[in-house]
């Protein structure tokens, strides 16, 4: 039905990766890509839990059809009269990747100011709804790569939004800081990790500044969050949603018809700029 398409997926194709230092398994050519968040219809079962026709999310693949365990597969319950792709976004791994990322992990609070690169994208939008309305954090940066993306942002609720393409952003970013921030969630790195650094409080989480502001840097794979803590995470999402708190709209996800044979350019979409929240 759909496939869900992620920036972790270069990692998984990129020689130059050695396989010993991946937190996953390597695609190799003649391979399955992997597919963080496939939803997709049950048509053949032995188990009674999950009938044919049952819409469930899984770990799965760019693939017509696959076989998977039952315990592998996630039944998917309407929320309210949303569509169910939102389970591969705001409420699936991109979801979930942001909240044990900012509450799990850097445990973001009401005393924080946020900085959140790739903030178009879709788990930067997420981890922007979760930061301000969920956590109450004082102030909430986002960074992204065009004025439209970045208006788009502020439609969901940051603060600030910094174009990193306009020739100001250091000094936007400089002002926008107000002095330091707390928090970096960063879904890009290179020069904008840079520059963050340079605003990060003493004791922030996110090489000198790293030395001299005694800084935190921690690595975030989503997997490392338990199963039991992954379905917590998701009700804690939708009781958000429900609340008022968090968005799942209809231009927070970019929805495309293909062939089977055009997936790959449709994934290309991450990387030319073409897509708006979850893919």
């Amino acid at each position: 039905m759909y496939l869900s398409n992620d920036p972790a997926q270069r990692l998984l194709i990129d020689a130059n990766i050695n396989p010993a230092r991946h937190y996953s398994v390597l695609v190799k050519v003649g391979e399955v890509i992997t597919s963080y968040a496939s939803i997709s219809a049950v048509v053949e079962s032995k188990s009674k839990n999950l009938p044919v026709g049952t819409v469930v999310s899984a770990m799965g693949g760019w693939l017509e059809y696959s076989v998977m365990p039952a315990e592998a597969c996630l039944p998917l319950k309407p929320i309210g009269d949303l569509p169910l792709t939102h389970y591969a976004g705001v409420f699936g791994v991109a979801g979930v990747t942001a909240y044990h990322g900012l509450v799990d992990i850097v445990q973001a609070g009401p005393n924080d100011a946020v900085v959140v690169s790739g903030a178009a994208g879709a788990i930067g939008s997420t981890v922007v709804q979760i930061a301000m309305h969920m956590l109450g954090c004082k102030k909430v940066i986002d960074i992204a790569g065009t004025d439209a993306k970045c208006k788009w942002v502020e439609t969901l609720c940051a603060d600030v939004s910094l174009n990193y393409k306009s020739p100001t952003f250091k000094e936007d970013l400089d002002k926008a800081a107000e002095g330091f921030v707390e928090v970096l969630f960063d879904n890009v790195g290179g020069q904008i990790l840079d520059l963050v650094l340079k605003v990060m409080k003493k004791n922030g989480q996110n090489w000198y500044d790293v030395i001299a502001m005694r800084l935190q840097i921690r690595g975030l794979v989503v997997t490392d969050a338990t199963p039991a803590r992954f379905t917590e995470i998701i009700g804690a999402l939708i009781k958000g949603y429900q609340e008022g708190k968090l968005k799942a709209r209809e231009d927070g996800q970019t929805i495309v018809e293909t062939t089977f044979e055009d997936i790959p350019k449709t994934w290309m979409r991450l990387w030319d700029g073409r897509s708006t929240g979850k893919l």
